[in-house]
């Protein structure tokens, strides 16, 4: 087997920077020491976390075994897309629902809301897929593009 097919099979962790809701920033951040802030969301002593990566960033929220998750991929035109991670399971209910957490009340579709296992999941898919697109085929998902930029008045 050649040097490049060793590479292509070889995982490649992504830099990942951490940003919480208290406005602690902590760069680099190794895939062993990440679960540390996610037990701070889960346990509500933040109320979110945002990795950042050069080519975009993942965030979640939630409390108690319950998460909402969102992925922005930055692309090489100075556009970006955005998508939500989903509850497989539940990915035909897409009725808006109260998530309560210490930091406030949200209403993300039922099918937005996932467990801390599948949260986890995602997270490891994230410093593992340094490639947008073999990320998002391991991870449930669905696009939410249009609706963060009307959210964020670049479209109507």
């Amino acid at each position: 087997m050649g040097l490049l097919a060793k590479l292509k099979k070889k995982k490649v962790l992504r830099v990942i920077d951490v940003e919480q809701a208290s406005g602690q920033k902590t760069k680099n951040v190794l895939y062993n020491d990440i679960d540390s802030y996610i037990m701070l969301v889960e346990e509500g002593e933040e109320d979110f976390a945002i990795l950042s990566s050069l080519d975009g960033f993942l965030q979640f929220y939630g409390v108690n075994n319950q998460f909402v998750c969102e992925v922005r991929i930055n692309l090489p035109n100075n556009d970006f897309c955005t998508f939500s991670i989903i509850n497989k399971a539940k990915e035909h209910l897409v009725e808006r629902i109260q998530l309560t957490t210490p930091y406030g009340n949200f209403t993300p579709r039922e099918c937005e809301v996932v467990s801390l296992e599948l949260l986890r999941t995602v997270v490891r898919e994230y410093y593992e897929n340094t490639n947008a697109e073999e990320f998002l085929k391991n991870i449930p998902c669905m696009e939410t593009t249009k609706e963060t930029k009307r959210c964020m008045g670049l479209i109507k």
